[in-house]
């Protein structure tokens, strides 16, 4: 037989009394002015909080505020207790109340109804807004057979606010209640790592507590619990013991009173070592490869050791005192730094700090190229990159020891063509790199590598290797490994003039120059140094010897007697005048087709 037809009837309910409203309406009756007690799904109020309401219930109203100047009653069925011993309701509801509206539970007894206090409540009723759902018990004790008991909402013309909303009841006997915790004192965030870090609360139960322990979880792990000590009537004290720094705490209270256990809403706290503060940098649009932070150190009872910086999550830099240069990323940095203590429990690190935001156009420089040299060795260095903002007047480079530095040639902000020399002597190994312009000053580790002179690339032959004033020749010039490039500048030496020069190719790369040349008559003897320029690198190798054409030598006449000085003279000008008016000579065979 359904709740409504006992009401109907005239039947009182026996317990226990359990009404879901998800299940069905219980057989409550609604009645008063307006009369706007719903039952349903609601669409406002505890269906938007946070805990959320599951199915349906009964409410002021489902889907809007309460209405202004309301008198609305929500009648029980009529419930039998006259065998019970100690009869109780609990009440579990969620309301949101205007201030100067009220809710509240009512008996009737000899025809007129007053308000039921909740057991651990001093007065009637409710307003304002609960804590999520919530459930109330009361004492039921004295109302005997077909008790009579009524949910009440009465409103002004003051406001309006979503109302109350009930999702169960039930009337029971014996020790249905549990005890009710109420914290009086509680750990706050702390950097006492010794502990314990106390905890009271106010227990208190309509028949009384048996116990109660305080359940805590560190950093997510498994619950552990102490036992609580009762200090004094209703007031319980317990502890958490000492934590390392990095301990992140929930903990709460579970209370029982033989019958029924009680659950406090959990709360946390940290054990943290403090985060340096008052941290700043350079401020505006900076361009720069590395900035200089400075921070003020953090108050606490420990030693701090070390500083480390961060960039977001990324350790980038230590230091021993309040200030630090750390490298820039750029476009934005965001920064922060944090302290390493010495503590009785070790060493451990605080919390960072507040960060910090860098706006920075960090130079940036593109790999060398080349990027080596050899011992002995002349380059045409192109360097290149972004933010470098090179300008000519104001414009140093530094490669290290043995690394001579010659022209510079600035084609645009952020690319120049440099001139160096490799002495023979200079230390094999990594150079870092040193480029200053303006404001820019930027220092790149192992930027370029100088190799061992006896693998330097050079011209390792030349053929032929001796050529003689008045003629012409084609030169073959032979290299250790490819030119690094294809623009190929030959310069044989003083008076000694290049007509063409033509390339032969191998495995991808320039191996041989076949070099056309003409050296006047008049050409000075002696060594020349040739040199092939390659776009990067200058190559040298075996001497050219520019030697005299043989004069052949005059007959002696006997009758005519010995010859005047100086016409040995005589005939080498003579046959160097007549060089202009013969064809020239060149020597038979040319170079090989290019491949």
């Amino acid at each position: 037989m359904s709740l409504g037809l006992l009401l109907l009837t005239g039947l009182a309910a026996a317990l226990p009394l359990r009404l879901d409203f998800d299940v069905d309406e219980g057989g409550m009756l609604p009645g008063g002015d307006p009369a706007q007690w719903e039952w349903g799904a609601p669409s406002t109020g505890p269906a938007l909080d946070a805990e959320g309401a599951v199915g349906r219930v009964w409410a002021t109203r489902l889907d809007r505020d309460t209405m202004h100047e309301a008198d609305d009653t929500l009648e029980l069925p009529a419930v039998d207790l006259s065998g019970a011993g100690r009869p109780a309701l609990g009440l579990r509801h969620w309301y949101d109340i205007h201030p100067s509206d009220n809710a509240q539970v009512e008996r009737r007894v000899d025809g007129v109804w007053t308000p039921l206090s909740p057991i651990y409540a001093e007065a009637p009723g409710w307003s304002g807004r609960s804590a999520g759902w919530r459930t109330d018990w009361f004492d039921l004790s004295g109302l005997g057979e077909a008790a009579e008991l009524r949910l009440r909402f009465t409103s002004d013309a003051a406001g309006a606010a979503p109302g109350w909303y009930i999702a169960e009841i039930s009337i029971s006997d014996g020790d249905p209640v549990p005890p009710q915790i109420t914290i009086t004192s509680a750990p706050t965030d702390t950097t006492e790592l010794v502990g314990p870090y106390i905890i009271t609360a106010e227990l208190e139960d309509d028949v009384a507590v048996a116990g109660a322990d305080i359940v805590w979880i560190a950093n997510g792990g498994v619950p552990t619990r102490s036992a609580m000590a009762e200090l004094l009537p209703g007031l319980w004290t317990g502890g958490i013991p000492g934590a390392v720094p990095g301990t992140a705490l929930a903990w709460w209270i579970e209370a029982t009173d033989g019958a029924n256990r009680a659950v406090s809403p959990a709360e946390s706290f940290r054990v943290y070592l403090p985060a340096p503060t008052g941290l700043v940098g350079p401020t505006g649009r900076v361009v720069a490869t590395e900035a200089t932070l400075r921070w003020i150190a953090p108050e606490a009872p420990f030693t701090v050791e070390s500083y480390q910086i961060y960039r977001q999550s990324t350790l980038i830099g230590t230091s021993l005192g309040p200030e630090a240069t750390v490298p820039l990323e750029g476009p934005v940095d965001q920064l922060s730094v944090s302290a390493r203590f010495w503590t009785p429990a070790g060493r451990f690190e605080g919390d960072r700090s507040e960060g910090i935001l860098i706006e920075a156009n960090v130079p940036r420089l593109d790999p060398l190229d080349p990027g080596l040299a050899w011992q002995g060795d002349s380059l045409r260095l192109s360097v290149s990159g972004s933010t470098l903002l090179l300008d000519a007047a104001d414009l140093e480079l530094s490669l290290g020891e043995g690394v001579e530095i010659g022209e510079l040639d600035v084609l645009d902000v952020d690319h120049m063509s440099v001139e160096l020399r490799v002495a023979a002597d200079a230390p094999v190994g990594p150079r870092d790199l040193r480029l200053r312009s303006g404001a820019v000053d930027l220092q790149v580790p192992e930027a370029f590598w100088v190799e061992d002179g006896d693998a330097r690339p050079r011209i390792s032959r030349i053929s032929p290797s001796q050529i003689t004033a008045g003629e012409e020749e084609t030169l073959c010039l032979r290299f250790n490994q490819p030119l690094g490039g294809a623009a190929v500048a030959v310069d044989v030496g003083e008076g000694v003039v290049v007509n063409a020069v033509r390339p032969r190719w191998e495995d991808g790369g320039i191996i041989e120059l076949y070099v056309d040349v003409v050296v006047p008559p008049n050409a000075a003897p002696g060594q020349r140094r040739p040199i092939v320029d390659d776009g990067q690198r200058l190559w040298r190798g075996p001497g050219l010897e520019v030697v005299l054409p043989l004069v052949a030598a005059t007959p002696a006449c006997s009758t005519a007697g010995a010859a005047p000085a100086g016409a040995g003279l005589a005939v080498a000008i003579g046959a160097a005048l007549g060089w202009a008016g013969r064809a020239r000579r060149r020597r038979v065979g040319g170079p090989p087709q290019q491949s």
